[in-house]
């Protein structure tokens, strides 16, 4: 007898409001390009979605996490997908519709029950017989039904009926062959066994005559094999083909395992384990004219989407033991509520070319795997943002795509670019408006693929006249500027108008440039520099004493074996010679920073410990060779912290000193070598990036190394202690390249109104800036002077047209009205 139930009308009243959004699923689908190395002739394997069923959609996925639809599968006649559910209208099997992705049917379940959960797994054989078999603890029965097909309104068959189960079944299942030939495996999780299903006569499995002569069921089992623990084989198992092999996963650890066994010994004997990954459960193996894949899903602990949790992922294992991933899809689109997985299950099902994945709580997808001789775009490369861009800077964004004949096309907060058709986009001269989530299309006649977003946001920056470039050199445009971390040290020679700079890229040298054009002039001598014992790297950074001496440093990271060179001039036949050293100046990294003041035998060359609290002061008395002394900051009656001085350092004259670093404060220490005290006379608030230079007559701190994008310069108003330093421009550097170390040299040519800046992996640039201009009462005017080249202007408002007065500093306001004045380079 048929016991009929009432199925809802599958094309209205199955649906709930939601199923407008499941119909414009229908038509996205997203290609993603794969290369297996087991075809040649550039043949590769793409899978596309055809149709999802998100959580939310169907009644059976309503609720948010039951775990109530567990296991799904692919009919090989039809294309059907079916599902075994426990929700909505009880234990069921429902029909999908292999086109439409719509509910067809519900099988009847008239008989089903027993066991720990009554309905789980589900499988369709050749011939399209569908079977599903329930959950099993121990003790508990293990049942397996059978409907003739997908279609059918009889009541299913019980082929299966074991009591006194001894080991948990049910979690994962696999089906192969039909009729006769019909065979199905299960496992459990927390098992240590496997079950073998085969029949002789389509019907009844495991089934022989008891001593009554009564057909009984028995189970089949197959311990697992040495070396394996309980449950390792019971979230996802299925069959290799026809061979008498299976492939077996368990959740939260990353082995797939292959196993061969022996169907007769019941025996199984482990073989290789494939590296997948750890959240991978619900497993199946399909073949697509001879290209095998396994396919699964990353079940999610979590209710957020992410790059490991609640996605359809499928591997390449035509190479049994180097499976290669060739698919990664989020299991629902768009703007998905995910659920958490708590029970760490999943279901797939590969057939014809199609495969299934289901996460119980999160819906079910069906996908077509193909075989392309041109293979559709697939990213290699995601674009990355950055949300540090400064207003009128640029920024660069790259996708990395495989394929050919490749057309792109960037997004900006879902609206096409214009003209960014390219692997690249370019982003200059920044604004607001290029702020948002940037995506790529890519397309060919294979498919197309769409990147990650990547999410670009912009900070206000300060660009004034204050100052403007020279010249500019980036990375590449000279043999020693790189962008490989090795040009750290520059400085200025004021007697000879030139730069020097400090290179490491092939073979160690300090390269002389003339500072007005930046033209390349000549090398120093190196001969004798380096060697030392305990150094990390044989020269690092460079200073110009007052009369022409030049010095530079190694870096030692231990503090053992720093040395200090001198050589008298630029000329590229002076030998340098050792002005200190080799010796523990400190007992810790040194080497980083270097400032220089002052000449002959009232020079002081000054370095700081990158990690403490030590600036070491060295003094000479013939002017050639000098000696360490020690400013230990943490002493002082205002001690600073470690670190403080660690990647920017410059002379303040007389006995004092500016040191900064990262988000340290910029300090202005006062030190007397004589009595070995030392006091920090100011502290000036906020980030000041890495690398310093001062300009106490214009009181000017300019800086690199901040962390914004593009890398830049900055210029910082230092006149009043209390504000905190003002920041009154940013310059550009010509490139943005990672400085992962803040490295760099910053240097003021204060009579020539100059500043020069080195970043390193940035390059080099050469700026011009006005001075500031100071105003002292006299009588009945005002007095004007400023130090370096400038035009004063004036004008008879702030914000008025300025005019130009052709004088030199200083200059004496005795006009009767009001008037104001700047000075302009």
């Amino acid at each position: 007898m048929n016991s009929k139930i009432n199925r809802p009308n599958v094309h209205s009243g199955w649906r709930n409001p939601l199923e407008k959004l499941r119909r414009s699923l229908l038509t996205c689908a997203v290609f993603i390009l794969v290369t297996a190395s087991a075809f040649a002739q550039s043949i590769s394997p793409a899978v596309t979605n055809i149709w999802r069923l998100p959580a939310g959609v169907e009644p059976d996925f309503l609720a948010a996490a039951d775990g109530l639809v567990r296991g799904a599968a692919i009919n090989p006649v039809n294309g059907n997908v079916v599902y075994a559910s426990r929700a909505a209208f009880g234990n069921h099997i429902a029909v999908v519709d292999a086109a439409t992705g719509f509910v067809s049917n519900l099988l009847s379940s008239a008989g089903v029950s027993g066991g720990t959960l009554a309905l789980v797994g589900v499988k369709v054989a050749d011939d399209g017989v569908v079977y599903a078999a329930n959950l099993a603890g121990a003790t508990s029965t293990l049942k397996i039904y059978r409907w003739d097909s997908d279609a059918t309104t009889d009541d299913p068959v019980n082929v299966f009926n074991f009591a006194g189960v001894t080991t948990r079944y049910g979690d994962a299942m696999d089906l192969r062959g039909s009729g006769v030939s019909t065979e199905i495996i299960i496992s459990g999780s927390g098992g240590n066994k496997v079950a073998l299903f085969t029949t002789t006569d389509g019907t009844n499995f495991n089934a022989a005559l008891d001593e009554f002569g009564v057909l009984t069921n028995y189970m089949k089992e197959i311990p697992y094999p040495a070396g394996l623990s309980a449950g390792d084989l019971g979230k996802g198992i299925a069959f290799d083909g026809t061979n008498n092999a299976f492939y077996a996963k368990k959740d939260g650890t990353t082995p797939l395992r292959y196993l061969t066994y022996d169907p007769v010994a019941l025996t199984a004997t482990n073989g290789v384990s494939l590296a997948v990954d750890a959240r991978l459960v619900g497993l199946d193996i399909g073949v697509t004219n001879g290209f095998k894949v396994a396919a699964g899903v990353l079940y999610g602990s979590g209710t957020a989407l992410t790059p490991d949790q609640h996605r359809a992922r499928f591997w390449d294992v035509t190479v049994t033991n180097a499976p290669q991933l060739i698919f990664d899809d989020p299991l629902q689109q768009p703007n998905p509520t995910y659920f958490a997985n708590a029970n760490a299950i999943g279901a797939a099902d590969a057939q014809n070319g199609r495969i299934v994945v289901l996460e119980p709580n999160n819906g079910i997808a069906l996908y077509q795997l193909y075989l392309v001789t041109n293979p559709p775009p697939a990213i290699t490369a995601q674009p990355v943002g950055n949300t540090n861009v400064l207003t009128g800077g640029f920024y660069t964004l790259n996708v990395g795509a495989s394929g050919s004949n490749l057309k792109y096309q960037w997004w900006l907060n879902n609206n096409p670019v214009a003209l960014a058709t390219n692997a690249t986009l370019n982003l200059t001269n920044i604004t607001d408006a290029e702020a948002g989530l940037y995506f790529i299309a890519i397309t060919n006649s294979g498919g197309s693929a769409i990147s990650s977003n990547a999410e670009v946001a912009v900070l206000p920056s300060v660009l004034t006249p204050v100052a403007a470039k020279i010249w500019q050199l980036t990375p590449g445009s000279r043999s020693y500027l790189t962008s490989d971390n090795t040009q750290r040290g520059m400085a200025f020679n004021a007697l000879s108008n030139h730069l020097l700079i400090v290179n490491r890229a092939v073979a160690p040298s300090i390269n002389v440039l003339d500072a007005a054009t930046g033209n390349n002039l000549t090398n120093l001598d190196l001969t004798g520099v380096g060697g030392q014992s305990g150094e990390t790297f044989p020269i690092n950074m460079v200073g110009v004493a007052e009369d022409g001496a030049i010095y530079a440093c190694n870096l030692t990271t231990t503090g053992g074996g720093f040395t200090l060179y001198r050589w008298a001039d630029e000329n590229p036949t002076t030998q340098a010679t050792i002005a200190y050293g080799p010796d523990f100046a400190a007992s810790e990294r040194i080497g980083d920073t270097f400032a220089v003041q002052g000449a002959g035998v009232n020079t002081r060359l000054l370095a700081s410990t990158r990690n403490g609290t030590v600036v070491v002061v060295f003094t000479t008395v013939d002017g050639v060779t000098f000696t360490a002394n020690t400013v230990d900051v943490a002493t002082g009656p205002n001690p600073a912290p470690a670190g403080f001085a660690g990647l920017g350092l410059a002379a303040g004259g007389g006995d004092t000193f500016w040191g900064t670093s990262g988000t340290f404060l910029l300090r202005k220490v006062i030190y007397d070598l004589a009595n070995g005290t030392n006091d920090v006379q100011l502290a000036q608030g906020g980030q000041t990036g890495n690398n310093i230079g001062v300009d106490m007559v214009n009181n000017f701190v300019a800086d690199t190394g901040t962390g914004d994008t593009p890398s830049n310069l900055r210029i910082l108003d230092v006149q009043d202690p209390t504000a905190g330093g003002v920041l009154v421009d940013q310059e550009f550097f010509g490139s943005d390249n990672d400085n992962i170390n803040g490295t760099g040299a910053v240097a003021f040519d204060v009579p020539g109104g100059r500043l020069f800046a080195l970043d390193s992996n940035n390059g080099l640039m050469a700026l011009k800036y006005a001075p500031r201009l100071y105003s002292t009462a006299s009588g009945s005017g005002t007095i004007l002077t400023w130090t370096g080249p400038g035009t004063l202007q004036s004008a008879s408002s702030p914000s008025g047209s300025f005019s130009d007065i052709v004088t030199t500093s200083p200059y004496t306001n005795t006009g009767a009205s009001a008037a104001f004045f700047r000075v302009r380079r």
